[in-house]
């Protein structure tokens, strides 16, 4: 038994945490509207979230990031130039017309790889929210991944945590 705990106290030691009590739970719910430029493309939503994120006030928590779309993508990546784009060229690449072709004879190669991609990628991200910011690493932004542009893109925004 001694053993287990010494376990744990180890497993412990190795975690940076906070145990939040008290104050009120809160949710707030809102949605950014970005429009695209190009067929293939990449929007750094970085400072629009952190802006919602400061205005909920809430101070401990998550963020939700949800794109109401099937043909782009939400990701976190890293914030030089153009590596964001190169991701979602990436894809449109990785995905080629035979695989396309095969699935869906009769539809859009261009829409129909951008589907594909979406899928494989993700349409959400949860990212915790500290001191009523954005938690990322020194390098990364929140990037949305236009894959079948130009288009107006709706991303729904859920904050949830205390003050």
């Amino acid at each position: 038994m001694r053993l287990g705990r010494e376990l744990q106290r180890s497993q412990m030691s190795k975690y940076d945490f906070s145990v939040v009590a008290g104050g009120a739970f809160k949710v707030i719910q809102g949605d950014v509207v970005v429009n695209t430029l190009d067929g293939i493309d990449a929007l750094d939503l970085t400072e629009r979230i952190k802006g919602f994120v400061r205005t909920s006030k809430i101070r401990k928590g998550l963020v939700v990031c949800f794109n109401k779309h099937s043909t782009s993508s939400i990701i976190t990546c890293n914030k030089r130039e153009g590596i964001a784009r190169d991701v979602a060229n990436l894809f449109t690449k990785v995905i080629s017309n035979e695989t396309v072709l095969q699935s869906c004879p009769k539809r859009d190669l261009n829409a129909m790889r951008a589907y594909f991609s979406s899928s494989v990628i993700g349409t959400s991200i949860v990212l915790p929210v500290k001191e009523s910011n954005l938690v990322l690493g020194e390098w990364q932004a929140v990037y949305l991944l236009e894959m079948n542009g130009s288009r107006e893109r709706r991303i729904s925004l859920l904050v949830l945590g205390t003050e």
